[in-house]
């Protein structure tokens, strides 16, 4: 992709489009426009005018057929490069929200990760803004547009119980007041089970289960979203889990930290 490793072609492309567009009299109004001084434009369009790209016609530069020709070229192929490089990157330019107030339709609003969930307030400056595409009441979902920047976003903690139990005793293998101990220590957002034992394990303590079902894939989502997680099972689960982990920290900038309770 030349035009993004040669200065001098970017420059050139630069200066034929805004000839192309404005039609100037003045090197000056190129050299503002570019961002370069009148004396680098003199020689650019000296070179342009040699190349046949630009022509000098009642005072004004123009753009000949020529060079619409190497303009729409070179444009074309960053078009395509670009468009093929993004399908990589997940760029939204829209997103769902929730309303963290009463929004009016073009309000710009700020966004933020609050409790596992991307909120929007209205007019609060944030990292990562955007416009409402509609009315929303406070809690209601709101289409948000026009997104500029990142919001920040922490990862969650992924707190990992291991259990061990014979088939015949099952959760009675289990000291319970170390699992209690436990889960007062970490102060988990959710709580996620391996299998039926430690589903019995979490109940018996009078605590809510928040992912029996896809347990893995569910506390992997949950601690991308910055929530902090405890995953309570049997080895087999454990080292699924750790594993889907490593996978995913090996291709992420931001890794998940994880630690292991024994009980």
């Amino acid at each position: 992709m030349r035009i993004l490793r040669e200065k001098s072609l970017a420059t050139k492309l630069l200066l034929l489009l805004e000839i192309l567009l404005k039609k100037p009299s003045k090197l000056t109004f190129l050299a503002d426009a570019v961002g370069i001084t009148p004396q680098a434009v003199s020689e650019y369009i000296k070179r342009l005018t040699k190349e046949g790209f630009v022509v000098q016609n009642d005072g004004r530069y123009q753009v000949t057929k020529e060079g619409v020709a190497f303009v729409h070229s070179h444009f074309l192929e960053l078009k395509r490069f670009t468009e093929e490089r993004i399908k990589y990157l997940d760029i939204i330019d829209r997103c769902i929200a929730v309303a963290g107030g009463d929004i009016q339709k073009g309000e710009r609003v700020g966004l933020f990760m609050k409790k596992g969930h991307l909120v929007a307030f209205p007019n609060k400056k944030s990292s990562s803004t955007g416009v409402a595409l509609r009315d929303a009441r406070h809690g209601e979902d709101v289409p948000v547009g026009e997104l500029e920047g990142i919001a920040e976003h922490y990862l969650g903690n992924l707190y990992i119980i291991p259990i061990s139990y014979s088939i015949e005793m099952g959760s009675r293998d289990i000291p319970l007041d170390k699992v209690r101990d436990a889960f007062d220590e970490m102060r988990c957002d959710k709580v996620a089970v391996g299998d039926t034992v430690a589903r019995s394990i979490v109940k018996s303590l009078g605590k809510n289960v928040d992912f029996e079902f896809a347990p893995i894939e569910a506390s992997l989502e949950a601690v991308k979203k910055g929530l902090s997680v405890c995953f309570l099972g049997p080895t087999r689960q454990v080292e699924r889990l750790i594993s889907r982990v490593n996978k995913f920290n090996s291709s992420s900038p931001d890794k998940i930290i994880y630690r292991f309770i024994d009980i």
